[in-house]
């Protein structure tokens, strides 16, 4: 079983909105739990491990209640936690992580000089791969690329940067330039 570190923040932004319930946020951690007792839990992105555990263990919690029998934990309490450990969901349309490829890249770029995109086009998919980002849903295919692709993915999201006198600020010979520094060629 696999979890992901936005299936956290949209769960969490689901229980802070009332869209699920505490049992079911709380039936959904104890499969996760389970899963991880028996060794068959996967955390993506791993190096987030840490973080999506502990969103699990919290997860278990939310329908506790304290000795007088109330609610232990209140919607401020979600909210505190999501900001405490950076679970806030930025792009609240994204529900699965996005990939880009090496070859997406290439392909953008080609798309870009031949002009068979607009800039505006190339400009609104990669920033919506670097917001993606922002929620740690970008996957990096093959991982080793991830530097280069990011770099590329920068540099196409000011593709429609203008400069002086609404001319673009970049040229197309601008564009052949900074991926054959980048080697994102076929």
């Amino acid at each position: 079983m696999e979890v992901t570190l936005l299936e956290i923040k949209h769960l969490l932004a689901d229980l802070i909105s009332g869209k699920k319930t505490r049992a079911e946020v709380v039936d959904w951690a104890n499969e996760r739990q389970v899963a991880n007792n028996i060794r068959n839990l996967q955390y993506d992105p791993a190096d987030e491990e840490g973080k999506i555990w502990k969103a699990i263990l919290y997860f278990t919690k939310v329908n506790a209640f304290d000795n007088t029998g109330n609610e232990k934990y209140k919607n401020n309490d979600f909210i505190k936690f999501q900001q405490d450990n950076c679970l806030v969901l930025y792009n609240t349309n994204l529900k699965y992580p996005i990939v880009v490829t090496i070859d997406d890249i290439k392909q953008a770029f080609d798309d870009l000089i031949c002009e068979r995109k607009t800039r505006e086009e190339i400009y609104e998919w990669a920033s919506e791969r670097m917001w993606a980002e922002d929620d740690r849903a970008l996957k990096f295919i093959p991982p080793d690329e991830e530097d280069r692709i990011w770099k590329a993915l920068k540099y196409l999201a000011s593709t429609d940067a203008e400069g002086d006198e609404e001319k673009y600020f970049y040229s197309i010979d601008d564009f052949i330039d900074f991926r054959n520094k980048l080697k994102l060629y076929y």
